[in-house]
């Protein structure tokens, strides 16, 4: 992949990816059956959500790809489904369990992060990529 995409990606082909979309099937169902709604997220964040949740898109030390075009200023893409999750419910009220203080989503989504890892480290295999699929609660 890195002739299309650059450094640390990958293209998961054959059984490969037919195993990575059955375990996030199998973790999906999972969490659907213990209550969980299932949330189909954006992968492109407004900077003030991102900002909501604890991240700062140009911070020195950022993992944010931003998304700088025309009318897209202030977008980036979402390093996890937690921050999309977050927006979410943002601003909401919310009706809760007093018994329960916890709110049951989850989400399978791309994820991206722009530094990797361990710069001029020799890694193999599947770590530390730049984009890659899970599964947030």
């Amino acid at each position: 992949a890195s002739n299309v995409s650059g450094h640390r990606f990958v293209y998961l082909k054959g059984n490969g990816a037919l195993l990575a979309n059955a375990l996030e099937a199998w973790a999906i169902n999972f969490l659907l059956k213990q209550g969980f709604l299932l949330l189909s997220p954006p992968d492109l964040i407004k900077d003030d959500v991102l900002a909501g949740c604890g991240f700062r898109p140009d911070g020195p030390a950022s993992q944010i790809y931003r998304v700088s075009h025309g009318k897209n200023q202030g977008i980036s893409l979402a390093g996890t489904a937690e921050i999309p999750l977050v927006g979410y419910y943002a601003d909401k009220n919310v009706e809760m369990d007093l018994k329960r203080s916890d709110i049951l989503v989850c989400a399978a989504s791309n994820c991206y992060r722009a530094e990797a890892g361990d710069r001029g480290r020799k890694i193999r295999g599947l770590y530390r990529l730049h984009q890659f699929r899970k599964v947030s609660i």
